[in-house]
């Protein structure tokens, strides 16, 4: 099944698939999404990013799956790599970004410096 979640953002649902599974049809997305099309005579390039959990391992719940399935995507852009695993290690570099973005957020909307 596949859903959009907004904007930009997509989700695919394999039933009864396993790690073997998910991260076989996120290469095959991966490489369809990578060729060029043109459009009105433009070449457009185009990239993709694409997180995986895997129930239960990862959570009990559509929520909770859709959320480190996000954490794994963030993971997948700064490697470039095109798709990424979800790891229970990966919430920590997450939380530490959220962190650091956070303060810049707060002094953004009050328009602020910020220091470092």
């Amino acid at each position: 099944m596949l859903a959009r979640l907004g904007g930009d953002e997509f989700a695919v649902l394999l039933d009864d698939a396993g790690r073997d599974t998910a991260v076989a049809v996120a290469k095959t997305l991966c490489a369809a999404l990578d060729e060029a099309f043109a459009l009105d005579d433009v070449t457009v390039h185009n990239g993709v990013s694409i997180g995986i959990a895997l129930f239960p391992d990862d959570g009990p719940d559509l929520s909770t799956l859709l959320r480190k399935a996000d954490v794994a995507m963030y993971k997948a852009k700064a490697s470039r790599r095109g798709h990424h695993v979800y790891r229970p290690g990966d919430d920590a570099a997450h939380v530490a970004r959220l962190q650091a973005v956070d303060p810049l957020c707060r002094a953004l909307s009050s328009d602020q410096r910020v220091r470092h």
